[in-house]
């Protein structure tokens, strides 16, 4: 029998007569509680789809019960005074006949009388009623009985007897077994009467049809559960009241006990569920979801029903979504599978939280936000209180996505997981309710780090713009971030405190939106963000973008807040200049919209706060003044609403300001003069101002008077002011040594004082670029003409030491500056500036050498402070314990090429009597720059060291010490557009040119963005000086840029190589003494392919496409068209050049192009070059049919000796990294099927002859079969000279990893099941695969170091992962495949567990060595081990080869196989337990527990059964 749930549809009889007339509606039995009671509703605590109809008041019923109580005990108490009725009617006689009476009580209420029990009468009752003549005169003559409403009332009201009222008489029809069903389709059909009536008093109605509905409660025994649910059902219940039809849906799990028509009534329901009704329809409808989890179902059914309601939620009013999802969760069975997993992700697929603003309310009127809020609290509280099972299947489904599924199935079709449905997080489009799951997860603080984790993901995986747009839509449901506010916060200051940038700005974008989206916690909000400005420096400027941010677009949200902001001005010490300038501008915009709001006075509390940063003692805080008054320049500037005259005048105050207070202070003017020039530059629109044009003309008359003068020509100039350098004609000179000079005898302390020439020429360029655009000029590049004094004028670099590097530094600067304008110059001014660029780009050159030959001498130089004017100070040594190379090394990083020499191909190329020239006069200029102070240096650098070694202790946040090896580095970079330009102006200078495109491959590297490129962690929020220059760089700008440049590029890789061309092909000894001239060629060669590498390699020029979105076929199309564009571009310069022939489009350019990149493969000279050109070569523009040649060139690369500068073998980390790089592209070049063969034999044929003859023999390595591949074969008696113990490290490595790779990818399970691989062909790969997995573990016997351990040990396990998950256990899992491949895959195991047992003999080796690294991946290797025993020896017991297997003792045995004795072990054990333990935590056993550890699972290789 079904049991009622406890406290649910109670009710109640009212036996006070006295109180209770009989023909009173209140005299009719309790109904059952409406659909609005608290008790009934089990979600749903408000009165929504509530009526006028009131339940039983429990006082009331507590009264009637005490007095039920007293009667039973007293039984004089309960006598009535009754007056017996004539019968009035033949049913009236017939129940008199009946021993049935019709009385009267003393207040004239008319009512049943029985003489008898009421036991009796149930029994007189199913007696009259067993013969079916007088059962249906007695239901006939009763149905028109009961037309009458009174007399209705009189039979569902309570029978008296003598001892006081006992139940209806109707309760006692329905409690008979012959009576009961054709009394419940009376009632039926007298209840659809009432319910469907729309005259009368509805209110009456509804009454009548919920006593009726009150008979049905708490019968004992149902005996035609089909016949009642037909009754029912034949209704039309959609058309009834809602009182009548909830209630009569609600008492179904008690009428219809059956477990088989309960499941054909929840049928029934769900098809109700989803028709709509005229009265109160999301009461109807919850009141079938809160049945339906009463009724019994069986799984299939329950799924079903699951399916079509999730799969039609968005038809559903609001107030049914939160019942509906308790429904679902609620209705999951123990044994149910994964149905918690796809009811999420019906959620998912289905609620479309966009448009839930469309779906109609009800009467209730909730919001969106409630109703959400409800759902995700109610999936929290049935995970929480899942014991973890739940939890598991969230995360699954957070992390992988499933296919669309038919919830209709049966569970192993709907339910089952397979590796093809699970979509990884990348390529898992992130929805709406997925941000809001995130969101309401984290409440729980157990569970907060894994979502962080998976929510981080979906940040990585390229759709942070659209984790963005969904953010905001997520907080546009105010309830919900209400109610799950704090752990959203959290989540945000989590992303904030991150070490990568793309973390922080969407905590800062989720810190925006919650500001502008949540009014009544900006507050805290506002709080939270300025807590960051304390972070670091990427904290700092994404939070100052976020405040910026909202400061403009919601300036009068953030008004109330300007005094809290202005409290944040001692923050500004770990600030840099940028932002201490945004963080001003910041400040000036909330004022101002303070102002506006009447909230505080006009700017006076920042210009006081500015005054007293200005008045401070501190050089920092006048910065920050500075900067403060620069940010109210720019407000003044950009704004053209203010009245000109007061525009002017607050111009003229704050420039006289800032003259004022830097006027003693050279740093300060350049700080000032620099951050000035920055903003000129990057705020467009700024008005005309007649203060600014009169202030420009100072500057500039002051530049001539304070850094220009006359100096005629002497024969005692420095050799880096000769003709070289500088033009004969000019007698003005821009006299650097002079400020260099004057400003370290005024500040001694303060090198970098002296860059303020180069603040100085930045702001007059600055002006002068401005007055140009004020005057409308058309051709605003000839803004540049008017500075040209500045350009041509020469530079006087005299013997002096202190800021000898502010030289490069300045013609750096001007570079960048002017190389621009050459483009736009025609005629004879052209021709100048690019002689004169020539030229000043020559002295840089000179310069930096000169400061490095400088360090060289004195060991240590302290560099003027390059980037930002940054307090760090640098301080580069020269590192001693390096060895150098030579002495005419040296020398030739100090030469340089004046005079060209033209080689066989037309080249011409400076001559080897001038480059010794060149050097004597190199190292003439370097002694010169140190005579003055060479002596003081002598006597003092000890006392000099040790004073710097103090203060860099004392100060080690101010100081760095750098290598003179990335002296260059530390000089700010020449412009993406000065370097193309200089490239075209000079491609017959081999050293200058080699400087360009080695600049040019670094500037690419950073501007184009590599496919797979993966940052670290580390570096991801490290900004680079390269990074700061190259931030407003645009990608059109770049290659247009890159196409201009790519014949230069190619014309000058073509000169080098017909060099090397022509000395192949000459006969003629190498001279020795053109070394230098021949390392120059190989390094502009190898400059050439990094350059066309970095170019082919890059993400935007590469073909293939993420995915099949409309923005990306987009990009891929743009893509295709700049490749195209850029490849018939080098086939025009190549055919121009006579160096392809024309072939009018017969062919595609790439092919043509590609020919020409593999056959110049055998003139590479050096190993750099030939990594380099196989790099180059590995990029997606190869013919498929050429890359048998191009792995043909690689292996030559192997075959081939190589030799340094000196002509001796190379050798060391370098040399086996390139090793291993070759060889990586070589397998990279081979068909994927055909790499394992070339792995086997390259290990069987080359890698075994670095072992030991005798070795081979006793390893069993020489026992293994011969080893064949169709291309290597040729090369079998050939001498891998590059092959050698030295590199072998590196080898092994790339062969056993491109075997696992090469596995993972081929002989997959997937693979095998789709169809893709013939088994056959599987089966061969395999053996080939163990095979070589064989080689590699016993390689190690003989070939050993720590990194060969460590790769063997990693990489082993990865393989046995592998092999126990893939195709091979598909081909022996069934019995015909089995009966097939049985015999050969003996074989293979015995192979693979010969192997396994060699990996498993590390143990010994990591403890007697104590080798921390090896001993942390044992444990993990040994369990690998065991999983692929125990995997085989359960596919053998399920083809019954289960005697296969032996199990017993192993020996122990050392790497070299040898067995250790029992002593030894013990020795072994005892000595290295300590070091083990604190390896690894899971091994914590005593001496007796490591030794019985020995016992293993071994397969018997010597068993004679059909598989081994």
């Amino acid at each position: 029998m079904y049991r009622r749930k406890k406290g649910r549809n109670v009710s109640a009889v009212r036996e006070d007569s006295n109180e209770l007339p009989m023909d009173s509606l209140e005299s009719v039995p309790a109904t059952p509680p409406l659909i609005n009671a608290p008790s009934q509703v089990s979600s749903t605590n408000d009165n929504s789809f509530g009526n006028d109809y009131s339940i039983i008041d429990e006082k009331e019923f507590r009264r009637a019960l005490d007095r039920c109580y007293t009667q039973s005990q007293n039984g004089n108490i309960c006598k009535l005074n009754f007056k017996k009725v004539t019968a009035r009617s033949t049913f009236e006689k017939l129940l008199d006949e009946m021993g049935i009476e019709i009385c009267t009580n003393s207040d004239d209420e008319i009512s049943i009388y029985l003489a008898n029990s009421f036991h009796d009468l149930i029994k007189k009752l199913d007696i009259y009623c067993k013969d079916d003549s007088k059962r249906t005169t007695f239901f006939n003559l009763f149905e028109e009985e009961i037309v009458e409403e009174t007399k209705l009332r009189m039979y569902l009201s309570p029978s008296a007897t003598e001892k006081g009222y006992v139940d209806t008489f109707i309760r006692a029809l329905l409690m008979s077994n012959s009576s009961q069903a054709i009394t419940f389709e009376l009632l039926i059909r007298k209840i659809e009467t009432y319910a469907k009536s729309v005259t009368g008093d509805s209110m009456k109605n509804d009454c009548l049809a919920l006593a009726c509905i009150a008979q049905f409660r708490y019968l004992s025994t149902i005996y035609d559960c089909k016949r009642i649910f037909n009754s029912i059902f034949d209704c039309d219940l959609e058309s009834w009241h809602c009182a009548p039809r909830d209630a009569l849906i609600q008492v179904l799990p008690e009428i219809l006990p059956s477990h088989i028509i309960q499941q054909d009534a929840a049928d029934n329901l769900q098809q109700m569920f989803l028709r709509k009704v005229h009265d109160n329809l999301p009461a109807f409808r919850i009141t079938i979801l809160q049945t339906l989890l009463l009724l019994r179902t069986d799984e299939q059914t329950i799924n079903k029903i699951r399916g079509i309601m999730l799969q039609n939620l968005m038809k559903l009013d609001l107030e049914v979504l939160p019942e509906l999802v308790t429904y679902c969760l609620d209705s999951i069975q123990k044994n149910e599978k994964f149905a918690f997993r796809n009811i999420l992700c019906s959620l998912r697929a289905h609620l479309e939280i966009e448009n839930l603003g469309n779906v109609e309310t009800g009467r209730s009127k909730k919001t969106v936000g409630l109703i959400l809020t409800k759902i995700f609290e109610t999936i929290l509280k049935k995970i929480k209180t899942s014991d973890g099972r739940y939890w598991k299947d969230t995360i699954v489904m957070l992390t992988a996505d499933r296919q669309e599924q038919n919830d209709g199935e049966n569970e192993k079709e709907d339910i089952a997981e397979s590796r093809e449905n699970l979509i990884p997080v990348p390529k898992k489009m992130p929805v709406l309710f997925d941000v809001l799951f995130y969101f309401a997860l984290m409440d729980v603080n157990n569970w907060s780090r894994a979502i962080h984790s998976i929510f981080k993901q979906q940040i990585l995986c390229n759709q942070h713009f659209q984790l963005e747009q969904l953010v905001i839509l997520a907080f546009e449901y105010t309830e919900f971030i209400t109610r799950f506010f704090p752990p959203i916060c959290n989540f945000f200051e989590a992303l904030m405190w991150s070490s990568m940038p793309i973390y922080m700005q969407f905590g800062a974008h989720g810190y925006k939106t919650l500001f502008v989206k949540l009014p009544s916690e900006q507050s805290v909000i506002f709080n939270l963000i300025l807590q960051h400005l304390n972070g670091t420096e990427g904290e700092i400027i994404t939070t100052l973008s976020v405040l910026q941010d909202i400061a403009e677009n919601h300036y009068e949200e953030i008004a109330k807040f300007s005094l809290d902001l202005s409290k944040k001005i001692p923050c500004l010490i770990n600030f840099s200049f940028d932002s201490v300038c945004q963080f001003f501008n910041i400040l000036l915009l909330v004022e101002r919209a303070a102002e506006q709001s009447q909230i505080i006075e006009k700017h006076k509390k920042l210009d006081s706060e500015i005054e007293q940063l200005l008045s401070s003692s501190s050089a920092k805080e006048k910065i920050w003044g500075i900067l403060g008054v620069l940010m109210q320049l720019q407000q003044y500037l950009m704004n053209n609403n203010l009245n000109t005259e007061h525009r002017e005048n607050m111009l003229k105050q704050k420039l006289t300001l800032l003259d004022e207070r830097t006027k003693y202070n050279a740093y300060l003017r350049t700080c000032f003069y620099q951050h000035f020039a920055k903003i000129l530059n990057i705020n467009i629109g700024i008005g005309y101002s007649t203060v600014l044009v009169v202030w420009a003309e100072r500057l500039c008359v002051e530049f001539r008077r304070d850094y220009l003068r006359q100096l005629e020509r002497n024969s005692t100039q420095c050799a880096l002011e000769d003709e070289r350098y500088s033009n004969s004609l000019h007698k003005e000179w821009f006299c650097l040594s002079e400020q260099v000079k004057h400003f370290s005898e005024i500040l001694p302390d303060s090198p970098n004082r002296v860059f303020e020439p180069i603040a100085h020429f930045q702001l007059l360029l600055a002006l002068t670029k401005l007055k140009y655009l004020w005057a409308n000029k058309q051709h605003n590049d000839n803004f540049l003409m008017e500075l040209r004094f500045i350009l041509g004028n020469d530079h006087s670099i005299q013997r002096f030491t202190s800021g000898l590097a502010l030289f490069p530094v300045e013609i750096n600067n001007m570079l960048n500056t002017f190389v621009v304008s050459g483009n736009t110059i025609h005629g004879a001014d052209k021709e100048a500036i690019h002689a004169i660029l020539r030229k000043r780009f020559a002295l840089m050159i000179e310069c930096q050498k000169c400061v490095k030959y400088t360090i060289q001498k004195i060991g240590e130089y302290r560099m003027p402070c390059m980037l930002d004017f940054e307090q760090t100070e640098l301080i580069v040594f020269h590192d001693i314990s390096k060895k150098p190379s030579s002495m005419k090394s040296r020398k030739n990083a100090v030469s340089d090429e004046m005079e060209n020499n033209e080689d066989k191909s037309g080249r011409k190329y400076a001559d080897d009597k001038e480059s010794k020239r060149n050097q004597t006069e190199g190292k003439k200029n370097g002694e010169g720059l140190q005579s003055v102070s060479r002596t003081g240096i002598g006597k003092t650098k000890t006392i000099e060291i040790e004073q710097m070694g103090q203060m860099i202790t004392k100060n080690s946040n101010l100081r760095r010490l750098v290598a003179e090896s990335q002296l260059i580095s530390l000089f700010m970079p020449l412009s993406f557009a000065a370097v193309i330009h200089l490239i075209e102006l000079l491609p017959k200078k081999r050293k200058q040119t080699t400087f360009l495109l080695e600049t040019l491959g670094k500037l690419l590297e950073e501007l184009l963005p590599k496919r797979n490129k993966k940052i670290p962690v580390f570096l991801a929020a490290r900004k680079t000086a390269t990074k700061k220059l190259l931030a407003n760089d645009n990608p059109k700008i770049i290659w247009h840029s890159i196409e201009s440049v790519i014949p230069t590029l190619f014309v000058i890789l073509h000169g080098s190589v017909s060099y090397f061309k022509n000395l192949l092909d000459t006969s003629d000894v190498f001279d020795a003494t053109k070394r230098s001239y021949h390392a120059d060629m190989s390094a502009l060669m190898y400059s050439s392919l990094v350059v066309f590498y970095n170019i082919f390699s890059s993400q935007d020029f590469m073909k293939i496409s993420r995915n099949d979105s409309v923005e990306e076929e987009r990009s891929h199309h743009l893509r295709m068209e700049r490749r195209k564009l850029l490849m018939e571009k080098l086939e025009r310069t190549m055919i121009d050049m006579g160096v392809v022939e024309d072939t009018q489009g017969a062919d595609d350019a790439e092919v043509i192009v590609s020919s020409y990149f593999i056959n110049i493969s055998e003139m590479v000279p050096t190993l750099n070059c030939a990594v380099s050109l196989l790099q180059l070569l590995s990029c997606d523009f190869i013919d498929p049919r050429q890359k048998s040649k191009i792995a043909k060139s690689a292996l030559a690369y192997l075959k081939k000796e190589w030799f340094d500068v000196e002509e001796k073998p190379m050798k060391g980390a370098s040399f086996n990294q390139a090793v291993a790089n070759i060889l990586r592209i070589y397998l990279s070049f081979r068909e994927q099927t055909e790499r394992l063969s070339a792995i086997q034999w390259i290990l069987a044929n080359k890698i075994s002859e670095l072992v030991p003859e005798d070795e081979r023999r006793r390893s069993k390595i020489s026992s293994l079969e011969s080893c064949h591949d169709k291309d290597l074969n040729e090369a079998e008696g050939s001498l891998f000279i590059c092959f050698s113990r030295i590199t072998f490290a590196s080898v092994y490595k790339v062969l056993f990893c491109s075997l696992n790779e090469t596995v993972k990818n081929i002989l997959s399970l997937q693979v095998i099941e789709k169809g893709e691989l013939q088994q056959d062909e599987c089966f061969t790969l395999w053996k080939i695969a163990a095979s070589s997995f064989c080689l590699l573990t016993l390689l190690i016997r003989e070939l050993r170091n720590a990194s060969v351990l460590l790769t063997a040990a990693r990489e082993g396990r990865s393989f046995l992962q592998t092999f126990i998950k893939s195709s091979f256990m598909y081909l022996l899992s069934d019995e015909s495949r089995f009966a097939k491949y049985g015999t050969g895959a003996n074989a293979i195991l015995k192979t693979v567990q010969i192997g396994n047992r060699s990996l498993q003999n590390m143990s010994a080796h990591a403890k007697s060595t104590k080798s921390a690294s090896l001993l942390k991946l044992l444990p993990q290797l040994r369990a690998t081990s065991e999983q692929f025993i125990r995997t085989i020896h359960q596919l053998m017991i399920g083809v019954d080869c289960d005697n296969a297997f032996q199990i017993g003792l192993l020996k122990s045995r050392n790497l070299d196989g040898e067995e250790l004795k029992e002593v030894e072990m013990e020795e072994g054990f005892s000595a290295n337990d300590s070091q083990q333990r604190s390896v690894t935590n899971e091994e914590e056993n005593s001496d007796t527990e490591l030794s019985e550890e020995r016992g293993d699972v071994d397969m018997d290789l010597e068993n004679n059964s059909s598989v081994f």
